[in-house]
């Protein structure tokens, strides 16, 4: 059982499984990272801690914004941590979202890195850290930092829990060397992830390129052997650790079978029951490739007359991050493409798509393309 004092194990990532919406009502997070962890801290009687604020009058949050989830039968401590308006905006937004996420991601978005920006991810990073050296029970907890959000938070860590076992993941592509140095302050975060015990990446490609961009910006002790780097008279394990989702989670097996997912969309959508269904499920983000998923049906269409009038496609799309213009953009681009095939303007009427599509501020989105036959019309549904 959490107490209030924490536990063990302690995670700390931005993202909070759940929001407390108004006293007495909780949210939860559309999150892989969440649905990969949240049963381990569950099972563990662990303590997460991310960003965010339970409202005002919340009678469940102590006096050090914890509560413990779910509330009616705790199995777990969830603690927030606030951050200002201008921290929150340079911390995420800014240098996590608009640096790091695109220099990481080779999608040709140009990175912006900003002074300001840097100041706030350092505060963020160690009001995060302070947050987690309180929740922990004793001085050698086992902590896991999520992803790059905190790539300083490690270093942070250290000096107030010399004693605790330190793993940061990095959920994200490791670029390579070059790339990677771009940022005027990578050296910085790359100290940071050295003082944790395990740094792991998705690939080993990732882990090849973090070694390269040690060896680089740092005089490190590289062992690639044994996938090892000594810093600071302290030693890294350097792994390949990509995060899975336990199937038979609760959410998996409460589903209904397929079969019945099936016949639900196609209802919600209007759409006759002999249709061949395609479906995509992502977060509205330029690195999804969802306009290339839109172009590739168009095309797919066009070679495969065989398929017009039969074959569905719905895309699912979490809008996100909707204050950066890269992500106007993406959403713009997407947008356009949709209502290009909805038209057809330049092909003959035989070989035209439609698209329905509605992307706006409630949590999901669905965009439905399909080939015009009389037994389809135009419809789109939230969900």
């Amino acid at each position: 059982m959490a107490t209030a004092n924490g536990t063990g194990l302690i995670v700390l990532a931005n993202r909070a499984p759940l929001t407390v919406t108004r006293p007495g009502h909780i949210k939860r997070s559309a999150s892989g990272l969440v649905t990969a962890l949240e049963p381990l801290v569950a099972r563990c009687a662990g303590t997460w801690v991310a960003h965010g604020a339970a409202p005002d009058g919340h009678g469940c949050v102590d006096h050090r914004d914890g509560l413990s989830v779910p509330p009616a039968n705790p199995r777990y401590r969830l603690r927030y941590v606030r951050l200002t308006e201008d921290e929150h905006r340079g911390y995420y937004y800014g240098f996590a979202n608009e640096g790091l996420w695109p220099l990481c991601h080779a999608v040709g978005v140009r990175p912006i890195f900003r002074s300001h920006d840097f100041r706030m991810y350092h505060r963020a990073n160690s009001r995060f850290a302070a947050a987690v050296a309180e929740e922990s029970a004793d001085a050698s907890p086992l902590v896991l930092v999520q992803d790059y959000h905190f790539a300083l938070a490690p270093r942070m860590l250290r000096r107030r829990l010399r004693s605790s076992t330190i793993a940061a993941f990095w959920h994200i592509p490791w670029p390579p060397a070059d790339v990677f140095g771009r940022c005027p302050w990578a050296t910085m975060l790359i100290d940071g992830l050295l003082a944790a015990d395990i740094v792991g990446l998705q690939t080993p490609d990732d882990c090849r390129h973090f070694l390269d961009s040690v060896e680089r910006l740092l005089d490190a002790t590289v062992d690639r052997e044994e996938g090892e780097v000594t810093w600071c008279g302290h030693t890294t394990r350097v792994r390949a650790y990509p995060v899975g989702v336990e199937w038979s989670n609760p959410a998996v097996c409460a589903a209904p079978p397929s079969a019945v997912c099936r016949d639900e969309v196609l209802a919600a959508l209007k759409l006759p029951p002999c249709v061949r269904l395609g479906v995509g499920v992502d977060r509205l983000d330029y690195t999804k490739g969802i306009n290339e998923k839109f172009l590739a049906v168009e095309r797919l269409l066009e070679r495969d007359a065989a398929l017009r009038g039969r074959l569905v496609f719905v895309q699912v799309a979490e809008p996100s991050r909707d204050c950066l213009p890269a992500y106007r953009a993406a959403r713009a681009q997407i947008v356009a493409t949709s209502e290009r095939i909805t038209r057809g303007s330049d092909r003959p009427r035989a070989n035209r798509s439609s698209c329905w599509n509605r992307i706006t501020s409630r949590p999901r989105s669905i965009a439905c393309i399909a080939p015009p036959t009389s037994a389809t019309s135009a419809a789109c549904t939230t969900a």
